[in-house]
């Protein structure tokens, strides 16, 4: 074998053996670029959702605690509607995430919806209970009154009779050292 065989031999081995590199590097490529893809596509809409669901649940906990910062009726009321409507957006976006997933749910929206309920039924009894001591209060304010009334007129007609009996007193007093002074003067 001369030289130029041998040289020629290595040259087409070194450039298959190149070929070799470079269509395992391509094929790596393909590989990673289609994974990146799937993972792409497959996660970027579960985060999506994940989101979401993380917004709606921090706005369902606001409106509770609204709720439970309620001070009257109305208040309540519209806090509560507020409320009802972002624990349905909890309940969309837990849906919408447990399709995206294709596991259970995560019961998020069913622990929010019962810790809700107590809440809505805890701040409805105050309010009646704080409304209900408000009137009780206006009430016995009244009687109160009343009663301070009736005791100011009792009193004024205990200080008039004292008066009027330490008038008779005073007069039968005098009467009597005047009958005294003249049953001495007659003796």
């Amino acid at each position: 074998m001369t030289i130029r065989t041998k040289l020629s031999a290595n040259v087409i081995i070194v450039s298959l053996m190149i070929d070799a590199v470079s269509m395992a590097s391509l094929f790596g490529i393909w590989f990673v670029r289609d994974r990146l893809s799937y993972l792409t596509k497959r996660s970027t809409p579960y985060q999506l959702r994940s989101d979401e669901l993380q917004l709606a649940i921090h706005e369902a906990s606001a409106n509770l605690v609204k709720v439970s910062a309620s001070r009257s009726s109305n208040d309540f009321n519209s806090a509560r509607s507020e409320a009802e409507k972002s624990l349905h957006k909890v309940k969309s976006a837990e849906d919408a995430l447990n399709d995206l997933d294709g596991k259970g749910s995560s019961g998020s929206f069913e622990k929010l919806r019962s810790v809700a309920n107590e809440l809505f039924l805890g701040t409805e009894s105050r309010i009646r209970a704080e409304k209900d001591l408000h009137e009780t209060s206006g009430i016995i304010d009244r009687k109160l009154r009343e009663v301070m009334a009736g005791l100011k007129g009792l009193d004024a007609k205990v200080r008039s009779l004292q008066d009027h009996h330490s008038a008779a007193y005073s007069t039968a007093s005098i009467e009597a050292n005047n009958i005294s002074s003249r049953i001495f003067k007659v003796a």
